[in-house]
């Protein structure tokens, strides 16, 4: 048995996200600041006619701080994912193929630091966490909570 792998870099940080997960990986957006958001989710993007979320998974999980929202000063490229019914952006810096990897690979989290980390696996010679996006909406208030968060 085998995962797809989607690996993604905050700052210098690596992480694998669930590429089941994953609906479209695209460039820099443009993103809309919401007054006094919190710094995990400071804004929302216009994706397909609709207002998604964003989510910052450096600041929500502790290994970035938070980023800026503006187009000169966002992070390079954007992951759109859907968890359940929610579909969120990602905003990254740098994204690598998706990868099949054996369940032997992965293993419990040790060498990484992520409260959101649901395992680890070393992939393009990094161990890095991969991330338990439905943990993370729940802590946010996705869908466990009835919030939409751009819900499909």
């Amino acid at each position: 048995m085998s995962r797809a792998l989607l690996s993604v870099q905050v700052d210098d940080v690596w992480m694998a996200l669930d590429a089941t997960r994953v609906v479209e990986v695209l460039g820099e957006q443009l993103f809309i600041p919401i007054p006094e958001a919190p710094a995990f989710a400071p804004g929302v993007m216009s994706w397909r006619g609709r207002a998604v979320a964003t989510v910052d998974i450096g600041a929500l999980s502790g290994v970035a701080g938070p980023m800026v929202l503006s187009l000169l000063d966002g992070r390079r490229r954007t992951v759109i994912v859907r968890v359940d019914s929610c579909t969120f952006a990602l905003p990254v810096d740098t994204v690598r193929e998706v990868q099949e990897v054996g369940q032997d690979r992965v293993t419990l989290p040790h060498a990484t630091q992520n409260r959101y980390a649901a395992g680890e696996v070393e992939l393009h010679g990094h161990v890095m966490p991969i991330l338990d996006l439905a943990a993370m909406m729940e802590a946010i208030g996705g869908p466990a909570s009835g919030a939409t968060f751009g819900a499909s």
